[in-house]
């Protein structure tokens, strides 16, 4: 994209991404609403049930028994993770819709340092690329969705959990944007003077994003080439370890945060 892309109004992979973080961040906030109406509901069909059951049948019983089930599945659907980790969470979800704001009033007030966004641009570029890669047909050709499915959602979970890390940590150089005037061809942007504390892990998730998409390139590209069905669920494992092994990106956050 370039310096020249932190000024102009052509949308970017980062407000791509951005925006499928707040969106996904709503629909999640609306499921969890929509779960507690429904426990509400099937609570009152199963106590009404009991009642029209001693009055009239015992059919009730399965009707509200069933309101209750549907409740309790989709409570299920929506089990949470670790404190920790929703925290995190949380915490990123707020940050991105303060991002998207500032993108989309072209950092008129507030700005982030234009060497962290270009990092986290780079990081949602192959963020996206991967995405795709994880969802092609070519993990289930041949065999059972169910077999990889697992393991592949594994592989997106902790790819976003890199993702809210590297939001977070570009966060830390959010100020106030003093110039007037902006030059594009001529200005190196704004910067921020924590941009040097967390430069070193915040290039480290990017790297590790970006050498996970090289992998599962090569990957694929191997299966056309060779015709094998599909890629084996080694493989998989393999990444999603290579995924979770970056983690040490993630304490290095938190020890930041400390300071």
């Amino acid at each position: 994209m370039g310096m020249l892309g932190l000024f102009t109004q052509r949308p970017t992979s980062l407000d791509d991404w951005l925006t499928r973080r707040v969106s996904t961040a709503q629909w999640a906030a609306q499921a969890r609403k929509s779960a507690g109406m429904a426990l509400a509901v099937g609570a009152v069909a199963l106590a009404g049930g009991v009642a029209l059951a001693v009055a009239f049948h015992i059919g009730w019983v399965a009707l509200s028994a069933g309101g209750v089930a549907l409740a309790l599945s989709e409570r299920r659907a929506l089990k949470a993770p670790p404190a920790h980790l929703q925290a995190r969470k949380a915490q990123a979800e707020v940050i991105a819709a303060r991002v998207l704001s500032l993108k989309k009033s072209d950092w008129r007030f507030e700005a982030m340092d234009a060497r962290a966004v270009e990092l986290l641009e780079e990081a949602s570029e192959r963020w996206r690329h991967l995405t795709d890669a994880l969802r092609s047909p070519v993990w289930t050709h041949g065999t059972a969705a169910g077999d990889t499915a697992d393991l592949r959602q594994a592989a997106q979970d902790a790819l976003d959990a890199l993702m809210d890390d590297a939001l977070v940590l570009a966060a830390r150089c959010i100020g106030r944007e003093t110039r007037r005037f902006k030059v594009p061809l001529l200005s190196r942007g704004f910067q921020h003077p924590h941009f040097e504390a967390i430069e070193a892990p915040l290039r480290a998730i990017v790297d590790g994003v970006r050498q996970l998409a090289n992998e599962v390139d090569d990957a694929v590209t191997a299966v056309a080439q060779t015709g094998t069905p599909r890629l084996s669920t080694h493989d998989l494992e393999a990444l999603v370890d290579t995924l979770r092994s970056r983690s040490a990106a993630a304490r290095e956050v938190r020890e930041l945060e400390r300071q």
